[in-house]
């Protein structure tokens, strides 16, 4: 699977090759059935520059900031979709963990979807594996939601989030 042009580093590990199709397969499905994490109209004036490619760039640019945000929230609704339906249909709730350790491999802000996925976890472990995978759709969907909102970037965090990231360790202790 090529990723912005390269191949994906690696594969998820613990997950089989064809639980690692299935997860990839899904996340892009949940891309699709995205309506909420819109990126605004990126021929505005203030997003002039904007590269996900070099996120740095936005650092002190409120709506690109805000952009970083919802690309992250695309990403964390993708993850915990494409997760929270492996389970709900018998995947054993682990691959949450999994999915998590590959996320935190990643560099790309946008890619940085741990927070979302803890809280899905921590929402199966409120109601029960049982009622989680009893959830009707529309019902997954909202948890799905809720969760990429909650554990997402929010707009007033990227600009912080960004100079950690590309900041060098004295710029990191001054954060």
């Amino acid at each position: 699977r090529l990723v912005d042009g390269r191949e994906m580093e690696g594969h998820i590990e613990g997950l089989g090759h064809e639980q690692n199709i299935d997860y990839i397969n899904r996340h892009e499905g949940w891309h699709l059935a995205d309506v909420k994490n819109l990126l605004p109209n990126l021929d505005a004036p203030e997003m002039k520059g904007f590269d996900m490619k070099h996120p740095e760039q936005s650092i002190g640019k409120p709506a690109q900031t805000a952009a970083v945000a919802m690309v992250n929230r695309e990403e964390s609704f993708a993850d915990v979709g494409a997760a929270g339906d492996m389970i709900r249909e018998g995947a054993d709730p682990s691959i949450i963990g999994k999915v998590i350790s590959w996320r935190e491999q990643s560099s790309e802000v946008g890619h940085m979807t741990a927070g979302a996925l803890e809280q899905l976890r921590k929402k199966i472990g409120d109601m029960g594996l049982d009622k989680f995978r009893a959830l009707d759709d529309d019902s997954a969907r909202a948890l799905y939601e809720d969760a990429a909102v909650k554990g997402g970037l929010q707009p007033g965090q990227a600009n912080t989030v960004l100079r950690y990231s590309t900041g060098t360790p004295e710029q990191r202790a001054a954060l």
